[in-house]
């Protein structure tokens, strides 16, 4: 379309009746309203593009090994060039199904991908990210089997914890958290023993972790399990390329973040939370579900075929009143998907593997550093333990002028390096520990530049 300059037309104002723009808002009480917006006044197109150019020349371009829950990896161009097609880029949620085939075909396939990456028999159309995710796999653990305790691994991130508070709470549900192995970073298996009881609803148990760790006894969780607790995995689904399918190991509920599939690290958004679960619990799941079908021709055919959401159903009955199946983002993780496909997957996963193991073993080698601090084995992240004294990151030190890791990353900060995320921020009893990530889009130059600025720092 057409750029259009937000201002005040009145050839517009004469065709509705109305004098000024004031009149729009006649219905609002007089003690309601506002003044006004401290917002500039519109602009013709070539000066917002200049004043966006201008915005846009302020950042600072950086050498990132943020990790966390969003990862940077390389997109294909294939993804945003099928993603700004019309009829998926205006597509929002397919109400008429007669119309809608595209839209719906490609959340279908999105599901069928997911299923088999997850190993499991049934997705629906996404969740906002996977910490909407988590907190609807506790709502549907408990309405399976009508429990109200949910454990959680304390090793996740403290935001999933917040939202997963704040998804159960009205329910009448809690959580325990599962303490973490101070030695390698995995769940303490002895604890959830004494965690679960006769109320314990379900168990969520992610691999690789916030730190990166795999947790090696997943296989064998779900015997541990009483016989009604449900067991819900967290993955990423790049490091399904090497890892086994939760459904192998009789998971019920598979959740996970989606957005390394082809979606941008775009400050923080947007995200797309994976669901999966067993068909028998297909009826409990939140959102939607695509299916395939017959048209009254007989012609192959896709339909909405599941929606149990508020917008669909009574409200009472409804599973939840998430009201998103994020269209586009599956449509991106699908064609992402489809382009990489189960080889191509397999190799990324094992370059991303690679790459982390690489730069830990070259960190671990720099006096006063271990990488990675936990024992474990880990996929694309990692732990680094940096001792002050040992790195020469005292309080005294001239370079740093601020002792520990706070003082070393805001001096590689400076120099257009984000080496990682501090977990004092995070995590009690974690200071001088980072959390640093390494993927395909990473050289060896990358990693040269990242050591060789924390080697000059500790000199």
């Amino acid at each position: 379309m057409s750029y259009i300059k937000n201002f005040e037309d009145p050839e517009l104002l004469k065709e509705i009746g109305l004098t000024d723009i004031e009149s729009l808002f006649s219905d609002i009480p007089e003690d309601a309203r506002i003044s006004g917006l401290d917002l500039p006044p519109g602009m013709e197109e070539w000066e917002l593009t200049r004043t966006l150019d201008d915005i846009i020349a302020m950042n600072k371009k950086m050498l990132s090994f943020l990790g966390g829950g969003v990862y940077h990896h390389h997109i294909p161009a294939a993804v945003g060039a099928i993603l700004s097609r019309g009829e998926l880029f205006t597509s929002y949620t397919p109400y008429q199904p007669e119309v809608s085939q595209g839209m719906l075909q490609s959340i279908f396939e999105y599901q069928s991908q997911i299923c088999e990456l997850t190993g499991m028999e049934v997705s629906n159309a996404s969740m906002y990210d996977a910490s909407t995710a988590l907190g609807e796999a506790a709502l549907m653990s408990s309405r399976i089997n009508r429990k109200t305790e949910f454990i959680i691994p304390a090793a996740i991130a403290p935001e999933k914890k917040s939202v997963l508070d704040n998804y159960i709470k009205g329910a009448g549900m809690t959580f325990k958290e599962i303490p973490f192995q101070q030695e390698n970073g995995q769940v303490s298996l002895d604890n959830l023993q004494e965690l679960m009881n006769d109320n314990t609803t379900g168990v969520y148990i992610e691999s690789p972790n916030y730190f990166g760790v795999l947790e090696e006894r997943l296989p064998e969780l779900k015997e541990m399990l009483p016989k009604k607790t449900l067991l819900t995995v967290g993955i990423n689904p790049i490091a399904q390329g090497i890892l086994e399918a939760p459904g192998n190991f009789d998971a019920d509920i598979v959740i996970g973040e989606g957005q390394p599939l082809g979606i941008p690290a775009n400050l923080g958004g947007p995200l797309i939370g994976i669901m999966t679960s067993r068909k028998k619990h297909a009826r409990k799941m939140p959102g939607r579900i695509i299916g395939l079908t017959r048209d009254s021709q007989g012609d192959r055919a896709f339909a909405m075929t599941l929606m149990t959401r508020e917008q669909h159903i009574r409200r009472e009955r409804a599973t939840s009143n998430i009201c998103s199946n994020q269209s586009l983002c599956a449509v991106a993780a699908g064609v992402y998907m489809a382009m990489v496909g189960k080889t191509g997957l397999r190799k990324l996963a094992l370059i991303n593997l690679r790459n982390a193991h690489s730069l830990a073993k070259r960190l671990d080698e720099l006096p006063g550093i271990t990488a990675p601090y936990f024992t474990s084995p880990f996929f694309n992240e990692f732990t680094v333990k940096i001792d002050p004294e040992k790195a020469g990151l005292g309080s005294g030190h001239a370079g740093i002028g601020q002792a520990g890791v706070e003082g070393l990353r805001n001096t590689l900060v400076e120099q257009g390096i984000e080496p990682g995320i501090p977990l004092k921020t995070k995590f009690d009893g974690m200071d001088n520990i980072l959390l640093t990530c390494s993927t395909e889009v990473h050289t060896q130059g990358d990693h040269d530049r990242l050591i060789n600025a924390i080697r000059s720092a500790i000199q």
